[in-house]
């Protein structure tokens, strides 16, 4: 009977250390699957961070370009169309070539007052209307007339309106205005 309760003391104990390897290689399976699942989250996670720097690249590339293209526009501006001739900037070369007529010899449009009272030529026919106002303005009647005497000498100032009357009058010494 010894020798069955040895046998059977034997199979116990190898039993338990298949019993012990089979826990250990669990063990080493699920030590294993959790290391396979960190790995995986660490995959993902690194996955993900190089997704947002990725972005943040793109997203910095846009910013430089966008950047870029403004200072572009900046120095487009005034610098990018100088005159020849005087050396004034222009932002459109549209405008510079508007401006070149100035510098011509001659001038296209002369003023239409009178029959040749007026000698004035203009390179541009949007002067010519203002310069007429001004032969306009220089015919109208000025019915506000200074009637100051001053040492024995009377003001010949006249004026289009009242406000310039009073604008003039202060000029005088206050003895020709009645000592006020």
């Amino acid at each position: 009977m010894q020798k069955a309760a040895t046998k059977a003391a034997r199979k116990a104990t190898q039993s338990a250390e298949k019993a012990k390897k089979a826990a250990r290689k669990a063990a080493t399976k699920a030590s294993q699957a959790v290391m396979k699942a960190s790995k995986a989250a660490a995959r993902k996670a690194a996955q993900a961070a190089a997704r947002r720097s990725m972005e943040k690249a793109k997203e910095a590339i846009a910013l430089r370009v966008l950047a870029e293209k403004a200072a572009a526009r900046d120095t487009r501006g005034p610098r990018a169309c100088p005159c020849p001739h005087c050396g004034q900037e222009f932002s459109r070369r549209g405008r510079l070539m508007s401006h070149l007529e100035t510098h011509a010899p001659y001038k296209r449009f002369p003023c239409p007052w009178g029959a040749g009272d007026c000698t004035m030529m203009f390179a541009y026919e949007q002067n010519v209307a203002p310069h007429v106002r001004r032969h306009l303005q220089r015919s109208e009647p000025k019915p506000y007339a200074c009637r100051l005497v001053h040492e024995g000498v009377r003001c010949t100032e006249s004026f289009r309106y009242p406000s310039g009357l009073a604008r003039h009058a202060p000029g005088h010494p206050r003895a020709a205005r009645g000592g006020l």
